[in-house]
Order: C-alpha cells, then structure tokens, then sequence
C-alpha cells in the first residue's frame, strides 16, 4: 500500500514537472496558431473584396461593351473613349479598385471590351501582396445598329449662360460619335445651329429674308431702318428718341400666318435683324453634312454673346430639317418627311429662359434680355408674343411632322426646364442636368439613342456568355 502511494505521488510530482516544462512551448504555439487564424480570416475578407470588386468590374464592362455595340461606330478613338466613360461611370474607383487599362477591340462582327484593375489589400499586404489584379471581358456578338439615314440638327444657347469650352468639347463628341462610319451603309449627318438673340446666316440671308431696298427708310425693308426707340433708363416702356440701324446678315423671328410653319421663304420671308454686331462667321449655322472637319471647324469657331432668342434657333432646327423650306440643297438637301428609311431628329440644350423678341427687326420693347440693354429697343412689343411660347409652338408644330426632339436642360432656371420639356418629344427624350459638366455624357447618351435606333425600333444588342 505504501508503495502505491508512493508511485502516485511520484505520477503527480512527475506530471507537474512535465506541465511546467511545456507551458512556455505551449504559449508560442498557441501564438502562432492564433497569427495564423487572423492571417486566414484577413486573407478571405481580402478575397471577399477581391470577389466584389471583381464583379462590379465585370457589371461595368458588360454595360460598357453594349453602349459600344450600340454607337455603330467604327472609328476606335471613339469606341475607346465611349468604354472609358461608361467605366468611369459604372466602375468608379476607391474600394473597388483603381482601373489601370481598357482596351476595345472589333473583328468578324463583334466588339470586345477588356479592363484591368488593381485592388488594394488590407491584411494580406502585411505578407508584401499590396495588391491583386483583377480582370473582366465582355464581347457583343449581335450589334443593332440603326440603319436608318439620320438629319439630326443640334441648337445650343450662345448667349453665355454656359461655359463655352466645356459646350464645344461637348458638341465636338456628339458630332463624332453621330457622323462616324459604320458597318451600314446609311448615311448620317448633322446641322449645327449655335443660337442667341439673332442667328447669323452669312450668304443665305439674303434668300432667307428677301430683298432689301438700297436706302434708308422709316418703314423696316431698306437698308438702313430709322426706329423710334424707348429710354434704356427706364424701367417701363418710353418713347425717347430716333435711331437708325443697318440691316445685318443675321435673321430673327417669323411673323404673320407662317409663323408657326415650314413654308418656303420665298412665299412667307423670315424676319430681318437690323442691329448691330452680327456681320461674323464665328457663330454661322451649318446645314446637314457628314463631313466632321466641316463639322469640328463650325464648333471651334463659336463664340457667346446676345440674348436668349431660342425661338430662333428652333425654328431653324425646323427648317434645317424640311423639305418643304427649300434653302438647303444640294449636300444639305433634305429627305420627304415620310421617307421610311430616314430619321429626323432635333436636340435642344439650353439653360435659361429665352428673354428676347422682336418687333420690325429690332429687339422689342418688352425683351427683357439684359444683353439687349447695348442695342436700343423698338418703340413696339414682340409680334409674336412671349418668346417661350413661340418656342412650345415651333417644337409642337415640328412634332406633327415626325421630328423627334431630344433637350438637355442645365440649370436650375425653371421656365427654362418647362418650355423645354414642353419641347421635348417624351420624357424619355428630356434631360435635365445641373451643370455644362455633365453636358458631354448627356450628349454622347442621346448620340447612343440615336446611332442605334433605340427610340425607333426595338433592336438590341446581346452579350455573349
């Protein structure tokens, strides 16, 4: 008995000696064990981020791959910069990830969008992995494009509300995108009206407006045109003295029973501008044409001043698009309205009220352009009402005809946003945004819609798995 005891207490004592001596290994490898867990547990968090970014990646290049099918073009600067923006858009960067490349690739009827990014790591940077790369694709194999023919006609406000270079970069987009050649046969061209309190026409003035006497007269119709003009001082209308005022090669609204119509103006003359600085190119309209150097040169040379005359620039939108006016021939000759195989379009980008009209030829009494303070008003108020509404009208009689109106509103000026949604062909068709910053992705946006037809037609383009 007594060497039983002995041998348990000999276990116990040899047991306790054995804890002791391992306790210290037993820290360490507990340690390690538990640095190993937080490496696993940071490694999937890591990969779970990876998995996310990933598939925000691939969302974005799917979107990026049809908006490129859908643009019809095949000039691959163009495709390039469309892949570019619609990944900025849908991708972003930060968290996600930061893209490093995307390139767009074309052959045997498909498109390819490919983009790389790279993803920060937070815990497995410790091990030297700072980052992971990640890859999407996508290829369209189905690419609905219109193939349709297109008269499309793009007004926008030179009175200086907006910023001028951000409008002409913006502009400049939309015409490449809209002429670009691609894999159709149809024929896609633009006129650009760029629009103030007058619109300048160079030579065809002339033919615009009709003839005028040699002379000067009291009566508009001469040359020169002495008005009664009201005190620029006061607030209220006030007869305060005579001056006289040369016809200029711009022309201003139409009056009387074809106000509101596309007669010829052979039959029913536009109105005349006598004012003052308006003999300059730098503000031309351009008829339809295809050609983007005849397209890029118009832009490049555009220029801000006058008042809000958007009636105007609406009106030759019409004109610029029928076949009834009969001014533009030649290239710029213009399709029937019926014409089943071609499209008419107008957009409209503005971001104020229109404040100007005229009465005679001259800027009425009742403008309330500021601008219109440096060339004296006539001592009657605009024939034709309220530019605002004449502008509701020109677009509503445009609409009759088949003419598709698109309009960007920027700003927060509401009677602006009104007439022009008013303008608008649908909802669909009326963009309001908050500054001319986001006026280029508005553009290329419509320039989509129309390149592939979609507010026409029900193609789509498909991704292929």
């Amino acid at each position: 008995m007594k060497q039983q005891t002995e041998r348990n207490e000999s276990y116990v004592t040899s047991r306790e000696a054995f804890v002791q001596s391992n306790s210290g290994g037993i820290a360490v490898m507990a340690s390690f064990g538990i640095v190993a867990a937080i490496l696993v547990c940071g490694a999937l968090v890591d990969y779970a981020r990876m998995t996310a970014s990933k598939t925000a990646l691939s969302a974005a290049v799917d979107a990026a791959a049809l908006q490129v099918a859908a643009s019809g073009s095949t000039n691959m600067t163009v495709l390039e910069a469309l892949a570019e923006a619609s990944i900025g858009q849908n991708y972003g960067s930060g968290d996600q990830g930061n893209v490093t490349n995307i390139s767009v690739g074309s052959e045997d009827g498909a498109i390819t969008v490919v983009a790389q990014a790279e993803v920060e790591t937070t815990f497995v940077s410790i091990t030297g992995i700072e980052s992971v790369s990640i890859q999407a694709d996508a290829t369209v194999s189905t690419i609905s494009v219109n193939r349709k023919d297109m008269e499309v006609v793009l007004v926008t406000d030179m009175s200086g509300d907006g910023d001028l270079e951000t409008i002409k970069t913006a502009a400049r987009s939309f015409a490449d995108l809209l002429v670009s050649k691609d894999h159709t046969d149809a024929v896609k061209r633009l006129a650009l009206v760029p629009a103030s309190e007058r619109l300048y026409l160079g030579s065809r003035a002339v033919d615009a407006r009709g003839s005028i006497k040699s002379g000067k007269c009291m009566n508009p119709g001469c040359d020169w045109y002495l008005y009664i003009y009201n005190n620029p001082s006061m607030s209220a209308w006030q007869p305060y003295g005579r001056i006289m005022k040369k016809v200029r090669d711009c022309v201003t609204e139409r009056v009387g029973d074809a106000a509101y119509t596309d007669d010829p103006p052979s039959t029913a003359p536009v109105g005349r501008y006598y004012g003052s600085n308006c003999d300059s190119a730098s503000n031309e309209m351009l008829p339809l044409t295809s050609s983007s150097d005849r397209l890029s040169a118009n832009i490049d040379g555009w220029s801000v001043g006058g008042g809000r005359g958007g009636q105007i620039g609406i009106a030759w939108a019409w004109y610029s698009l029928s076949p009834t006016f009969g001014l533009f021939t030649g290239d710029s000759a213009l399709a029937a309205y019926d014409k089943a195989d071609t499209l008419k379009s107008v957009v409209i980008v503005s971001g104020c009220a229109n404040d100007t009209a005229f009465c005679k030829g001259v800027i009425s009494s009742d403008s309330t352009s500021p601008h219109s303070t440096r060339e004296p008003k006539i001592n009657c108020m605009a024939q034709n009402g309220d530019p605002n509404a004449q502008a509701v009208k020109l677009c509503t009689a445009m609409k009759k005809k088949g003419i598709t109106i698109y309009t960007v509103s920027v700003g927060s000026d509401s009677t602006g946003a009104s007439t022009l949604s008013q303008c608008a062909s649908g909802t669909e068709q009326s963009y309001t945004i908050e500054s001319d910053d986001q006026l280029e992705d508005t553009l290329v946006a419509i320039a989509v819609k129309l390149r592939d037809g979609s507010d026409y037609d029900d193609g789509t383009s498909h991704l292929v798995d």
